[in-house]
């Protein structure tokens, strides 16, 4: 595939705000809520800095939600958030650990959303979105240098880069597993790349999961010093296998760990992707997933 270059901005591989989607698959209520959204805000008294502190929370709640429900490629097409579209769409909130001074106010909000008012601004603005949550995928990030395959062994750089994700942003929650005594038992990098389904099965069961991703990744550099990340994707579920390989080269000065959380959070994008196509077996590339000055190029899915 011809190289392209991708529009994100560098926040896609930085962690989105510091909420916590509610992700359980628990009917519209829950799909439709935003927690843990943390506000702070100053002004001339208490009582104007909550007023200035809910709105701004609530609207950076709606934000959350939208990008949720959306593919990555899609948010800079989102509607842009005025005062009167969140009074439309917001059907309540409640709030926690309220603090305050004479002229501060900090708090939690969770804000509940309208779904049908939702599902109708989507609509209207053409922008596709899913619903449907997926279980837990369970992600296995093997890093390789030279003959070396390293899962649980540190360093991993590349089980960091996938640590640091948002992992609960979109519809598909990801357990990257700590390395405890029981995963090592469950499953070596060996077994992972060679695709052993009884010890595959035996890692996703653990995390009362039934896919797992094998994501192996080899850090080098070009001609001119540019880091290039070599990814190969093998995602094994109940509909089959489907792998993807890619290439991710990035720009001159990136250092490694950069370059890594780049891939990962590229190829986290691929797997949110996967609810908006025909279901596991479908991972294309998903321009957007990148920031600037980074490239996918020379991308293979083939399913099984």
């Amino acid at each position: 595939m011809t190289a392209k270059l991708f529009s994100a901005v560098l926040a896609a591989v930085a962690v989105v705000g510091a909420a916590a989607l509610v992700m359980a698959p628990a009917g519209a209520a829950q799909l439709f809520t935003v927690s843990d959204v943390e506000v702070d805000s100053t002004a001339a008294s208490a009582q104007v800095a909550r007023e200035k502190a809910l709105a701004e929370g609530q609207r950076r709640a709606l934000r959350l939600l939208l990008q949720k429900l959306t593919l990555k490629s899609d948010h800079g097409r989102l509607p842009v958030i005025s005062k009167s579209l969140v009074t439309n769409l917001v059907q309540g909130y409640e709030v926690a650990d309220e603090r305050r001074s004479a002229k501060r106010y900090l708090a939690r909000l969770t804000v509940r959303f309208k779904p049908d008012a939702v599902r109708d601004l989507l609509r209207r603005a053409r922008i596709p979105f899913a619903e449907s949550t997926s279980a837990p995928v369970v992600v296995l990030p093997i890093y390789e240098i030279g003959e070396e395959a390293r899962l649980w062994a540190d360093p991993n750089p590349w089980r960091a880069a996938w640590r640091d994700l948002d992992r609960q942003r979109g519809l598909v929650e990801l357990v990257i597993p700590f390395g405890e005594l029981a995963d090592i038992a469950a499953i070596d990098a060996a077994q992972a790349l060679a695709g052993d389904r009884d010890r595959l099965r035996r890692i996703a069961e653990q995390y009362d999961s039934v896919d797992a991703l094998v994501a192996s990744a080899r850090f080098s550099e070009d001609a001119t010093g540019a880091p290039v990340v070599d990814v190969t994707v093998r995602r094994f579920g109940a509909t089959g296998v489907a792998t993807m390989v890619d290439r991710f080269p990035g720009p001159a000065g990136a250092t490694q760990e950069e370059a890594l959380a780049a891939a990962a959070a590229a190829e986290r994008e691929s797997n949110q992707a996967s609810l908006f196509g025909d279901g596991a077996d479908q991972l294309p590339p998903q321009e957007g997933a990148l920031p600037d000055q980074y490239c996918r190029a020379e991308s293979i899915v083939m399913t099984v």
